[in-house]
């Protein structure tokens, strides 16, 4: 009876500590920093905050002040002229350091992705776009509609977003909070 009781709990604490392993590791890989302004404007610009999520953990792993190679700045990775654009559009001041501000990042993103959602009406088009540009995309849509990425980044990088959104839905459909 003292082996049954000790073996049961080892099997309980192992089973606890593999849980509190799983939950670390999600909490880490997949945080939900930014949940307010990535759930508010998902919600303005009819978007699934799963795949705002996913796109900001691959665009920026969530940190404000990347900046890429290329010049694309915040947690969605918006280029200046991208950016000054979206301002026009809604009618605001633009201003370069405004990008940094999470909040303004967030909603010129979820701007710019429902735009381009609206346009290419396919979410895979749409990373597409979001990654290497829209003409870009728009070359890679043959005559029969067919549709091949030619980029190797690209291709990745929507793998990476599809499965990011994958996992969050997952995550919220347990309501676990991380």
């Amino acid at each position: 009876m003292k082996n049954i009781l000790k073996y049961t709990s080892i099997i309980f604490l192992v089973l606890v500590l593999a849980f509190l392993f799983v939950c670390a590791y999600f909490c880490f890989n997949y945080p939900k920093k930014y949940s307010y302004e990535i759930e508010r404007y998902s919600e303005e610009y009819n978007l699934n905050y799963n795949l705002v999520y996913a796109l900001v953990r691959a665009e920026s792993s969530f940190n404000p002040k990347a900046v890429s190679s290329s010049g694309a700045i915040g947690l969605m990775q918006i280029m200046p002229t991208t950016a000054k654009w979206i301002a026009g559009e809604l009618n605001e001041i633009y201003e370069l350091k405004k990008l940094y501000m999470p909040q303004i990042n967030i909603k010129y993103g979820c701007f710019y992705l429902r735009y381009l959602l609206n346009k290419f009406e396919n979410e895979t088009y749409t990373l597409c776009a979001y990654n290497a540009g829209e003409t870009v995309v728009r070359n890679w849509i043959n005559s029969q509609n067919e549709f091949t990425i030619l980029y190797p980044e690209t291709e990745n990088y929507v793998k990476k977003v599809q499965n990011a959104k994958k996992v969050y839905k997952v995550l919220n459909n347990l309501s676990i909070k991380i």
